[in-house]
């Protein structure tokens, strides 16, 4: 967005008496907001605010209602798999919905942080893992 387009937009929302006008591209947001001065003034406010909303943390979600279990219900050897490597797609717990077991898997690679523990009831969507 050039110069000339923001001065154009703040002044439509000057004469449109706004009190505040906010430009949002991608992570980055300017606020503008403007002073109790006549309409007819035309005059561009000069105090910017530039805000940058942080990153969304990365999580993984639970895709089914269910009771949850870090590992397969069947094995033997589980071992605590909080905080721990994983690769893109790798199965990192289940999702018990009766008879059925629905796997959770990494959408990406990175260190997770378990957020329920084994035989927690979880909703659709929970997000029962977090990316460190």
């Amino acid at each position: 967005m050039t110069r000339a387009e923001i001065e154009f937009l703040l002044e439509s929302a000057r004469t449109a008496q706004l009190p505040m006008v906010e430009f949002q591209r991608g992570r980055a947001m300017l606020r503008v907001c403007f002073d109790a001065v006549a309409a007819d003034e035309k005059t561009v406010p000069q105090n910017f605010e530039k805000v940058v909303a942080p990153a969304p943390m990365q999580t993984i979600k639970s895709p089914q209602m269910g009771i949850f279990s870090m590992g397969h219900p069947m094995a033997t050897d589980l071992v605590n798999k909080d905080n721990r490597q994983v690769v893109e797609n790798e199965i990192v717990g289940f999702v018990q919905v009766r008879d059925v077991l629905v796997p959770v898997s990494a959408p990406s690679a990175g260190t997770i942080r378990l957020v329920y523990q084994s035989g927690s009831v979880v909703g659709f969507g929970d997000i029962v893992y977090e990316y460190l």
